[in-house]
C-alpha cells in the first residue's frame, strides 16, 4: 500500500525566513526514506540537503534500520528486563524457599535489618530512623542491612516470617526486636544497646 509522508521545514537566519520545500514521498512499505532541500534567503548561507530515515512506524532517530530480532532474541532480552526488575530473584520461589533465605541471613548474620534502602541511602523515613539508631549504639559496620525494595520476595516473607506487617525489621541473633518504633523505645530505655552488649560478650566467649 503506497503511503504519503509530508515534511516541512522552515529556519529564521538574523532577519530573513528560509524557503522551505516539502518533499512528497510516495513509496511501497518497507522503504523508508525522504529527501529535503532547504534554501535559506540569508546571501551568508547555502542551502543544506537533509536526509531523514522514516522507519515504518517507529520512532528512531537514527538512518540505519534496527536489527531483525529472531524470536529466541525477543524472549532472551524480555527474561533479562525480568531480571533486572527482580534483582535476579526466581519468580516462582516457593515461600519454604523464601523462608530458608530468610533464615540463612539470620545464621550468618548477628544483627539485620530489614530496611527500604541501603545504610548510606534510606529509602523512608522509618528506615532513616532505624539506620540512625543503630549508629548512634556503634554498630553501623556491624550489621547485615536488607534492602527489601530489591527482592520482593523478601520484602513479603519477611511480614510472614516474623508476624510484623511493616518494615524496617531489626533482629538480633535471629530474634525478633520490632520496627522503628520499638527500635526507638527501647534505644531511649537503653534495653536495645544492653542486648546489643549481651549479643558482643557471647561472642566474644565462644
Amino acid at each position: 500500500m503506497l503511503r504519503l509522508f509530508f515534511f516541512t521545514a522552515a529556519l529564521v537566519l538574523n532577519k530573513g525566513v528560509g524557503a522551505f520545500v516539502s518533499h512528497q514521498n510516495n513509496s511501497i512499505k518497507g522503504s523508508s526514506s525522504s529527501t529535503i532541500l532547504f534554501v535559506p534567503h540569508h546571501q551568508h548561507h547555502s542551502g543544506k540537503t537533509i536526509r531523514l530515515w522514516l522507519p515504518n512506524g517507529d520512532d528512531n532517530d537514527t538512518d540505519v534500520p534496527p536489527p531483525h530480532k529472531t524470536e529466541q532474541e525477543k524472549e532472551a532480552a524480555l527474561q533479562a528486563a525480568i531480571d533486572a526488575m527482580f534483582n535476579g530473584t526466581p519468580l516462582d520461589e516457593s515461600p519454604e524457599e523464601i523462608r530458608q533465605r530468610i533464615d540463612t541471613l539470620l545464621k550468618e548474620n548477628d544483627i539485620v535489618l530489614f530496611m527500604k534502602g541501603s545504610k548510606s541511602f534510606p529509602q523512608c523515613g522509618f528506615s532513616d530512623t532505624a539506620t540512625k539508631i543503630l549508629e548512634q549504639l556503634n554498630v553501623a559496620n556491624d550489621y547485615k542491612a536488607v534492602d527489601v525494595l530489591q527482592d520482593e520476595n523478601i520484602r513479603q516473607g519477611i511480614k510472614e516470617y516474623s508476624q510484623w506487617p511493616t518494615i524496617p525489621q531489626l533482629f538480633i541473633r535471629r530474634e525478633f526486636i520490632g520496627g522503628s518504633d520499638i527500635m526507638l523505645e527501647t534505644f531511649q530505655s537503653g534495653e536495645l544497646a544492653s542486648l546489643l552488649k549481651e549479643g558482643k560478650a557471647k561472642d566474644e566467649a565462644a
